[in-house]
């Protein structure tokens, strides 16, 4: 059976599309992303992938024997990360960062086991799906899924006549439940309660159709390879990517426009915008590029990126408690060099786990479900490894946030600046923000506040404060926190008063929108109108 390496290189893609989507929030230098883009998409390319992988691999699965082999291997491929990863978060995290919050929290011993033996998704309720590391309720998902292979390729059988009884009924499945949350007018998003997001965008049984989908997609696949040239593949491939990118940066105004339409409504169009409307797109894609004979494909063939196809999973399943620690730990860290900095963490991190752990335990279970076949592999710690682990060392270096403590001469120089802004605003005790100045940077402001601080009393740089942007109309658009002056505290034995400066990079968007600035400390809180 041919290595379909093209099909692995897109899972990368898929994982970084993931990766942007919940990082826009926390990197400054993502802030201008287009905001109709439905970034969550990407978990409908990798769940219709893995129907059409899954159905290539198994084509029938006949005998209890064939399905025990099957299973082994499917868990021993997702469950050994999942599980270290999820161990690590409860840990070394806060219970604050690891649960959604909510007035009834469920019991922390069930949420964790039902993540641990991957059902989260199963329940319908933000808490349980949400917790602990959110973006593993596709995992939960997928676990889902390959139980459900079996009894999906007996009922999609080519040569019976129901071959996509699967696919209708999984369609099925979602029209009801779409009929059923219009009929409880249910809110996109609700922490406390029922939603569309648990019950159409998590739901497994409305997510399977995706994945019935990718089967079915395999299965003709199977029965109809086309004998194309270079030339005709090259182009059936780039015909199949762009219908997929402008269903992408269209599906938000088709599904707001078919959202009018009684027959759809609310629901329908939640579905629409999640996965309704690139599902088929997707599976052109797979289909095209799994022949592997036009340029796309021979491009998506190279080492480097079927390397980074392998390690998708780990960095799927490592960004968000990776950005989590970012959060807690730098708050700093917004500009597009921060950004680079936390992929190389990623990638060096996920090549680090799939090397050493991912691997060997997806060999070990194939090994215990087909003994004949695979032998377990044993990695050793080869000097290959040390690059990641020093490119990961540096750049947790170059990412701690530097304290600036300005002496005289310099807080002289710095005031008489044609950008300084006096503000003189007092935040307590023996705090006062001088003011503030704002130059421009790539694709950003940098926006420095500049402080004063009378240290007879206790002071501490390591304190947290909130800035929070609000526009013309007083609504708040964004905000992030920072500390005053990292590491300082350890550095005030010497002197009475100190100037020091808190520089952030904002977007351009928000810089050009912004009229109000707040900053909130444990103090007080202070509102600036802000000058361009």
């Amino acid at each position: 059976m041919a290595k379909l390496d093209s099909l692995t290189s897109l899972r990368f893609f898929a994982a970084l599309w993931i990766v942007i989507y919940h990082a826009r929030d926390q990197f400054n230098c993502l802030w201008d992303l287009p905001r109709n883009i439905v970034f969550s998409q990407g978990v409908t390319f990798f769940f219709v992938l893995s129907g059409f992988i899954l159905a290539y691999v198994y084509p029938k699965l006949d005998s209890q024997k064939d399905i025990a082999i099957y299973l082994k291997r499917r868990i021993g491929r997702i469950w050994p990360l999942h599980a270290a990863v999820l161990i690590s978060i409860a840990l070394t995290l806060p219970q604050s960062v690891q649960l959604v919050p909510v007035s009834h929290q469920a019991p922390y011993y069930l949420l964790f086991f039902t993540n641990l033996f991957m059902v989260q998704s199963w329940f319908p309720i933000d808490q349980f799906f949400f917790s602990f590391n959110p973006p593993a309720w596709s995992i939960s998902n997928e676990f889902f899924f390959y139980l459900m292979l079996p009894l999906i390729l007996l009922g999609s059988k080519p040569t019976s006549k129901l071959s996509i009884l699967p696919l209708v009924v999984s369609f099925s499945a979602v029209v009801l439940m779409c009929a059923f949350s219009n009929s409880l007018n249910l809110p996109m998003v609700n922490n406390e309660a029922l939603s569309l997001q648990a019950l159409i965008g998590v739901n497994p049984l409305v997510r399977i159709f995706d994945f019935c989908l990718g089967v079915v997609c395999a299965q003709i696949f199977s029965k109809c390879k086309f004998e194309w040239n270079q030339i005709q593949a090259t182009i059936f491939e780039i015909a199949a990517l762009a219908l997929a990118l402008w269903i992408i940066l269209n599906t938000a105004p088709i599904a707001s426009s078919a959202e009018h339409l009684p027959n759809i409504s609310k629901a329908g169009a939640y579905w629409l915008r999640e996965s309704g409307l690139v599902a088929i797109p997707f599976a052109l894609l797979i289909y095209t590029l799994a022949h592997q004979k036009g340029l796309l494909a021979k491009i998506l063939s190279a080492p480097l990126l079927v390397q980074l196809g392998e390690i998708s999973f780990a960095i799927y399943l490592l960004h968000f408690p990776l950005l989590k620690w970012f959060y807690q730990h730098i708050p700093q860290v917004r500009s597009i060099t921060d950004f680079g900095l936390y992929l190389t963490i990623l990638f060096c991190s996920s090549y680090l786990s799939y090397k050493l752990w991912e691997r060997p335990w997806r060999d070990y279970f194939a090994h215990i479900a087909d003994k004949a076949n695979i032998t377990p592999s044993r990695y050793k710690l080869a000097p290959g490894i040390l690059v990641p682990l020093l490119m990961i060392g540096a750049s947790i270096i170059l990412l701690q946030p530097k304290t600036q403590i300005l002496n005289n001469s310099e807080n002289y120089q710095l005031s008489k600046l044609n950008t300084f802004q006096e503000t003189a605003l007092d935040f307590g005790s023996n705090l006062k923000l001088d003011g503030y100045a704002i130059s421009k940077t790539f694709l950003a402001r940098k926006l420095s506040l500049y402080w004063s601080v009378k240290v007879q009393l206790a002071f501490d740089g390591n304190q947290p404060f909130l800035i929070q942007f609000k526009n013309k109309k007083g609504d708040l658009f964004h905000q992030q926190q920072m500390q005053l002056c990292p590491g300082m505290k350890s550095q005030l034995a010497s002197t009475n008063a100190l100037n020091f400066l808190s520089p952030l990079e904002i977007p351009e968007q928000v810089f050009q929108e912004t009229e109000k600035m707040t900053i909130q400390t444990n103090q007080n809180t202070k509102t600036i109108t802000l000058s361009h």
